[in-house]
């Protein structure tokens, strides 16, 4: 008789364990049904990241383009060419996160002047870059390719990049704006210019710093 009280009582203990088992497996199962509901989305959300832009205008006092344009110029001093009217670009965060850009100047495959006859005088309210001579005193410069597509379209262009070099780099507040100034000219020592022409397209690229 005592024998068998036992196994009773081992089989009770057993039952007891497993059932135990099955409502802690039960209850894991619920809690991740819980957190699987809590996740999909049947609202609007509710943390705002906020918007970002960069207004990049090019245009004078007279909302004429200044485009860069060397056509049929000739060589001339560094001291001259820094008092040329300047290619004007201003960038501004309208929005509420900080960015960060880049300032590309690229030159184009119809081209007849080589970029390393052009100088530049680069400016801007706080600092003045030059005056260098264009492939030699730039960095190079890469566009991933939809970007160098949108370029090279952008107002109905019809042009395809060929070298692209950074002209500046920095950081942007919301609300912040930065204006650059760029004159560019043909170098005093350069020989073989006339009827030559040499385009050049100023973009930009911008990130928001944090989301």
């Amino acid at each position: 008789m005592e024998k068998k009280y036992k196994l009773k009582k081992k089989y009770k203990i057993s039952a007891l364990i497993i059932l135990m088992l099955l409502v802690l497996l039960s209850s894991l199962a619920a809690s991740y049904s819980l957190w699987v509901v809590t996740r999909e989305q049947e609202h609007e959300n509710l943390v705002v990241s906020g918007c970002f832009d960069i207004i990049y205008n090019d245009l004078d006092t007279n909302d004429e383009s200044t485009s860069i344009n060397l056509d049929n110029t000739y060589p001339i001093t560094d001291e001259r060419g820094m008092q040329l009217s300047p290619y004007k670009v201003k960038l501004k965060n309208n929005c509420s996160i900080a960015a960060s850009y880049t300032l590309a100047l690229s030159s184009v495959t119809t081209n007849t002047l080589d970029d390393g006859y052009i100088n530049y005088y680069l400016t801007n309210t706080s600092a003045f870059y030059g005056p260098l001579n264009v492939a030699t005193g730039l960095s190079p410069y890469t566009f991933n390719d939809s970007i160098k597509h949108t370029i090279e379209t952008d107002r109905n262009r019809n042009v395809t990049l060929k070298n692209s070099y950074v002209l500046a780099t920095g950081n942007l507040n919301p609300e912040d704006e930065e204006t650059y100034e760029l004159r560019l000219w043909v170098k005093s020592d350069a020989t073989d210019v006339m009827e030559k022409e040499f385009q050049a397209i100023i973009s930009f690229e911008a990130y928001a710093i944090n989301n």
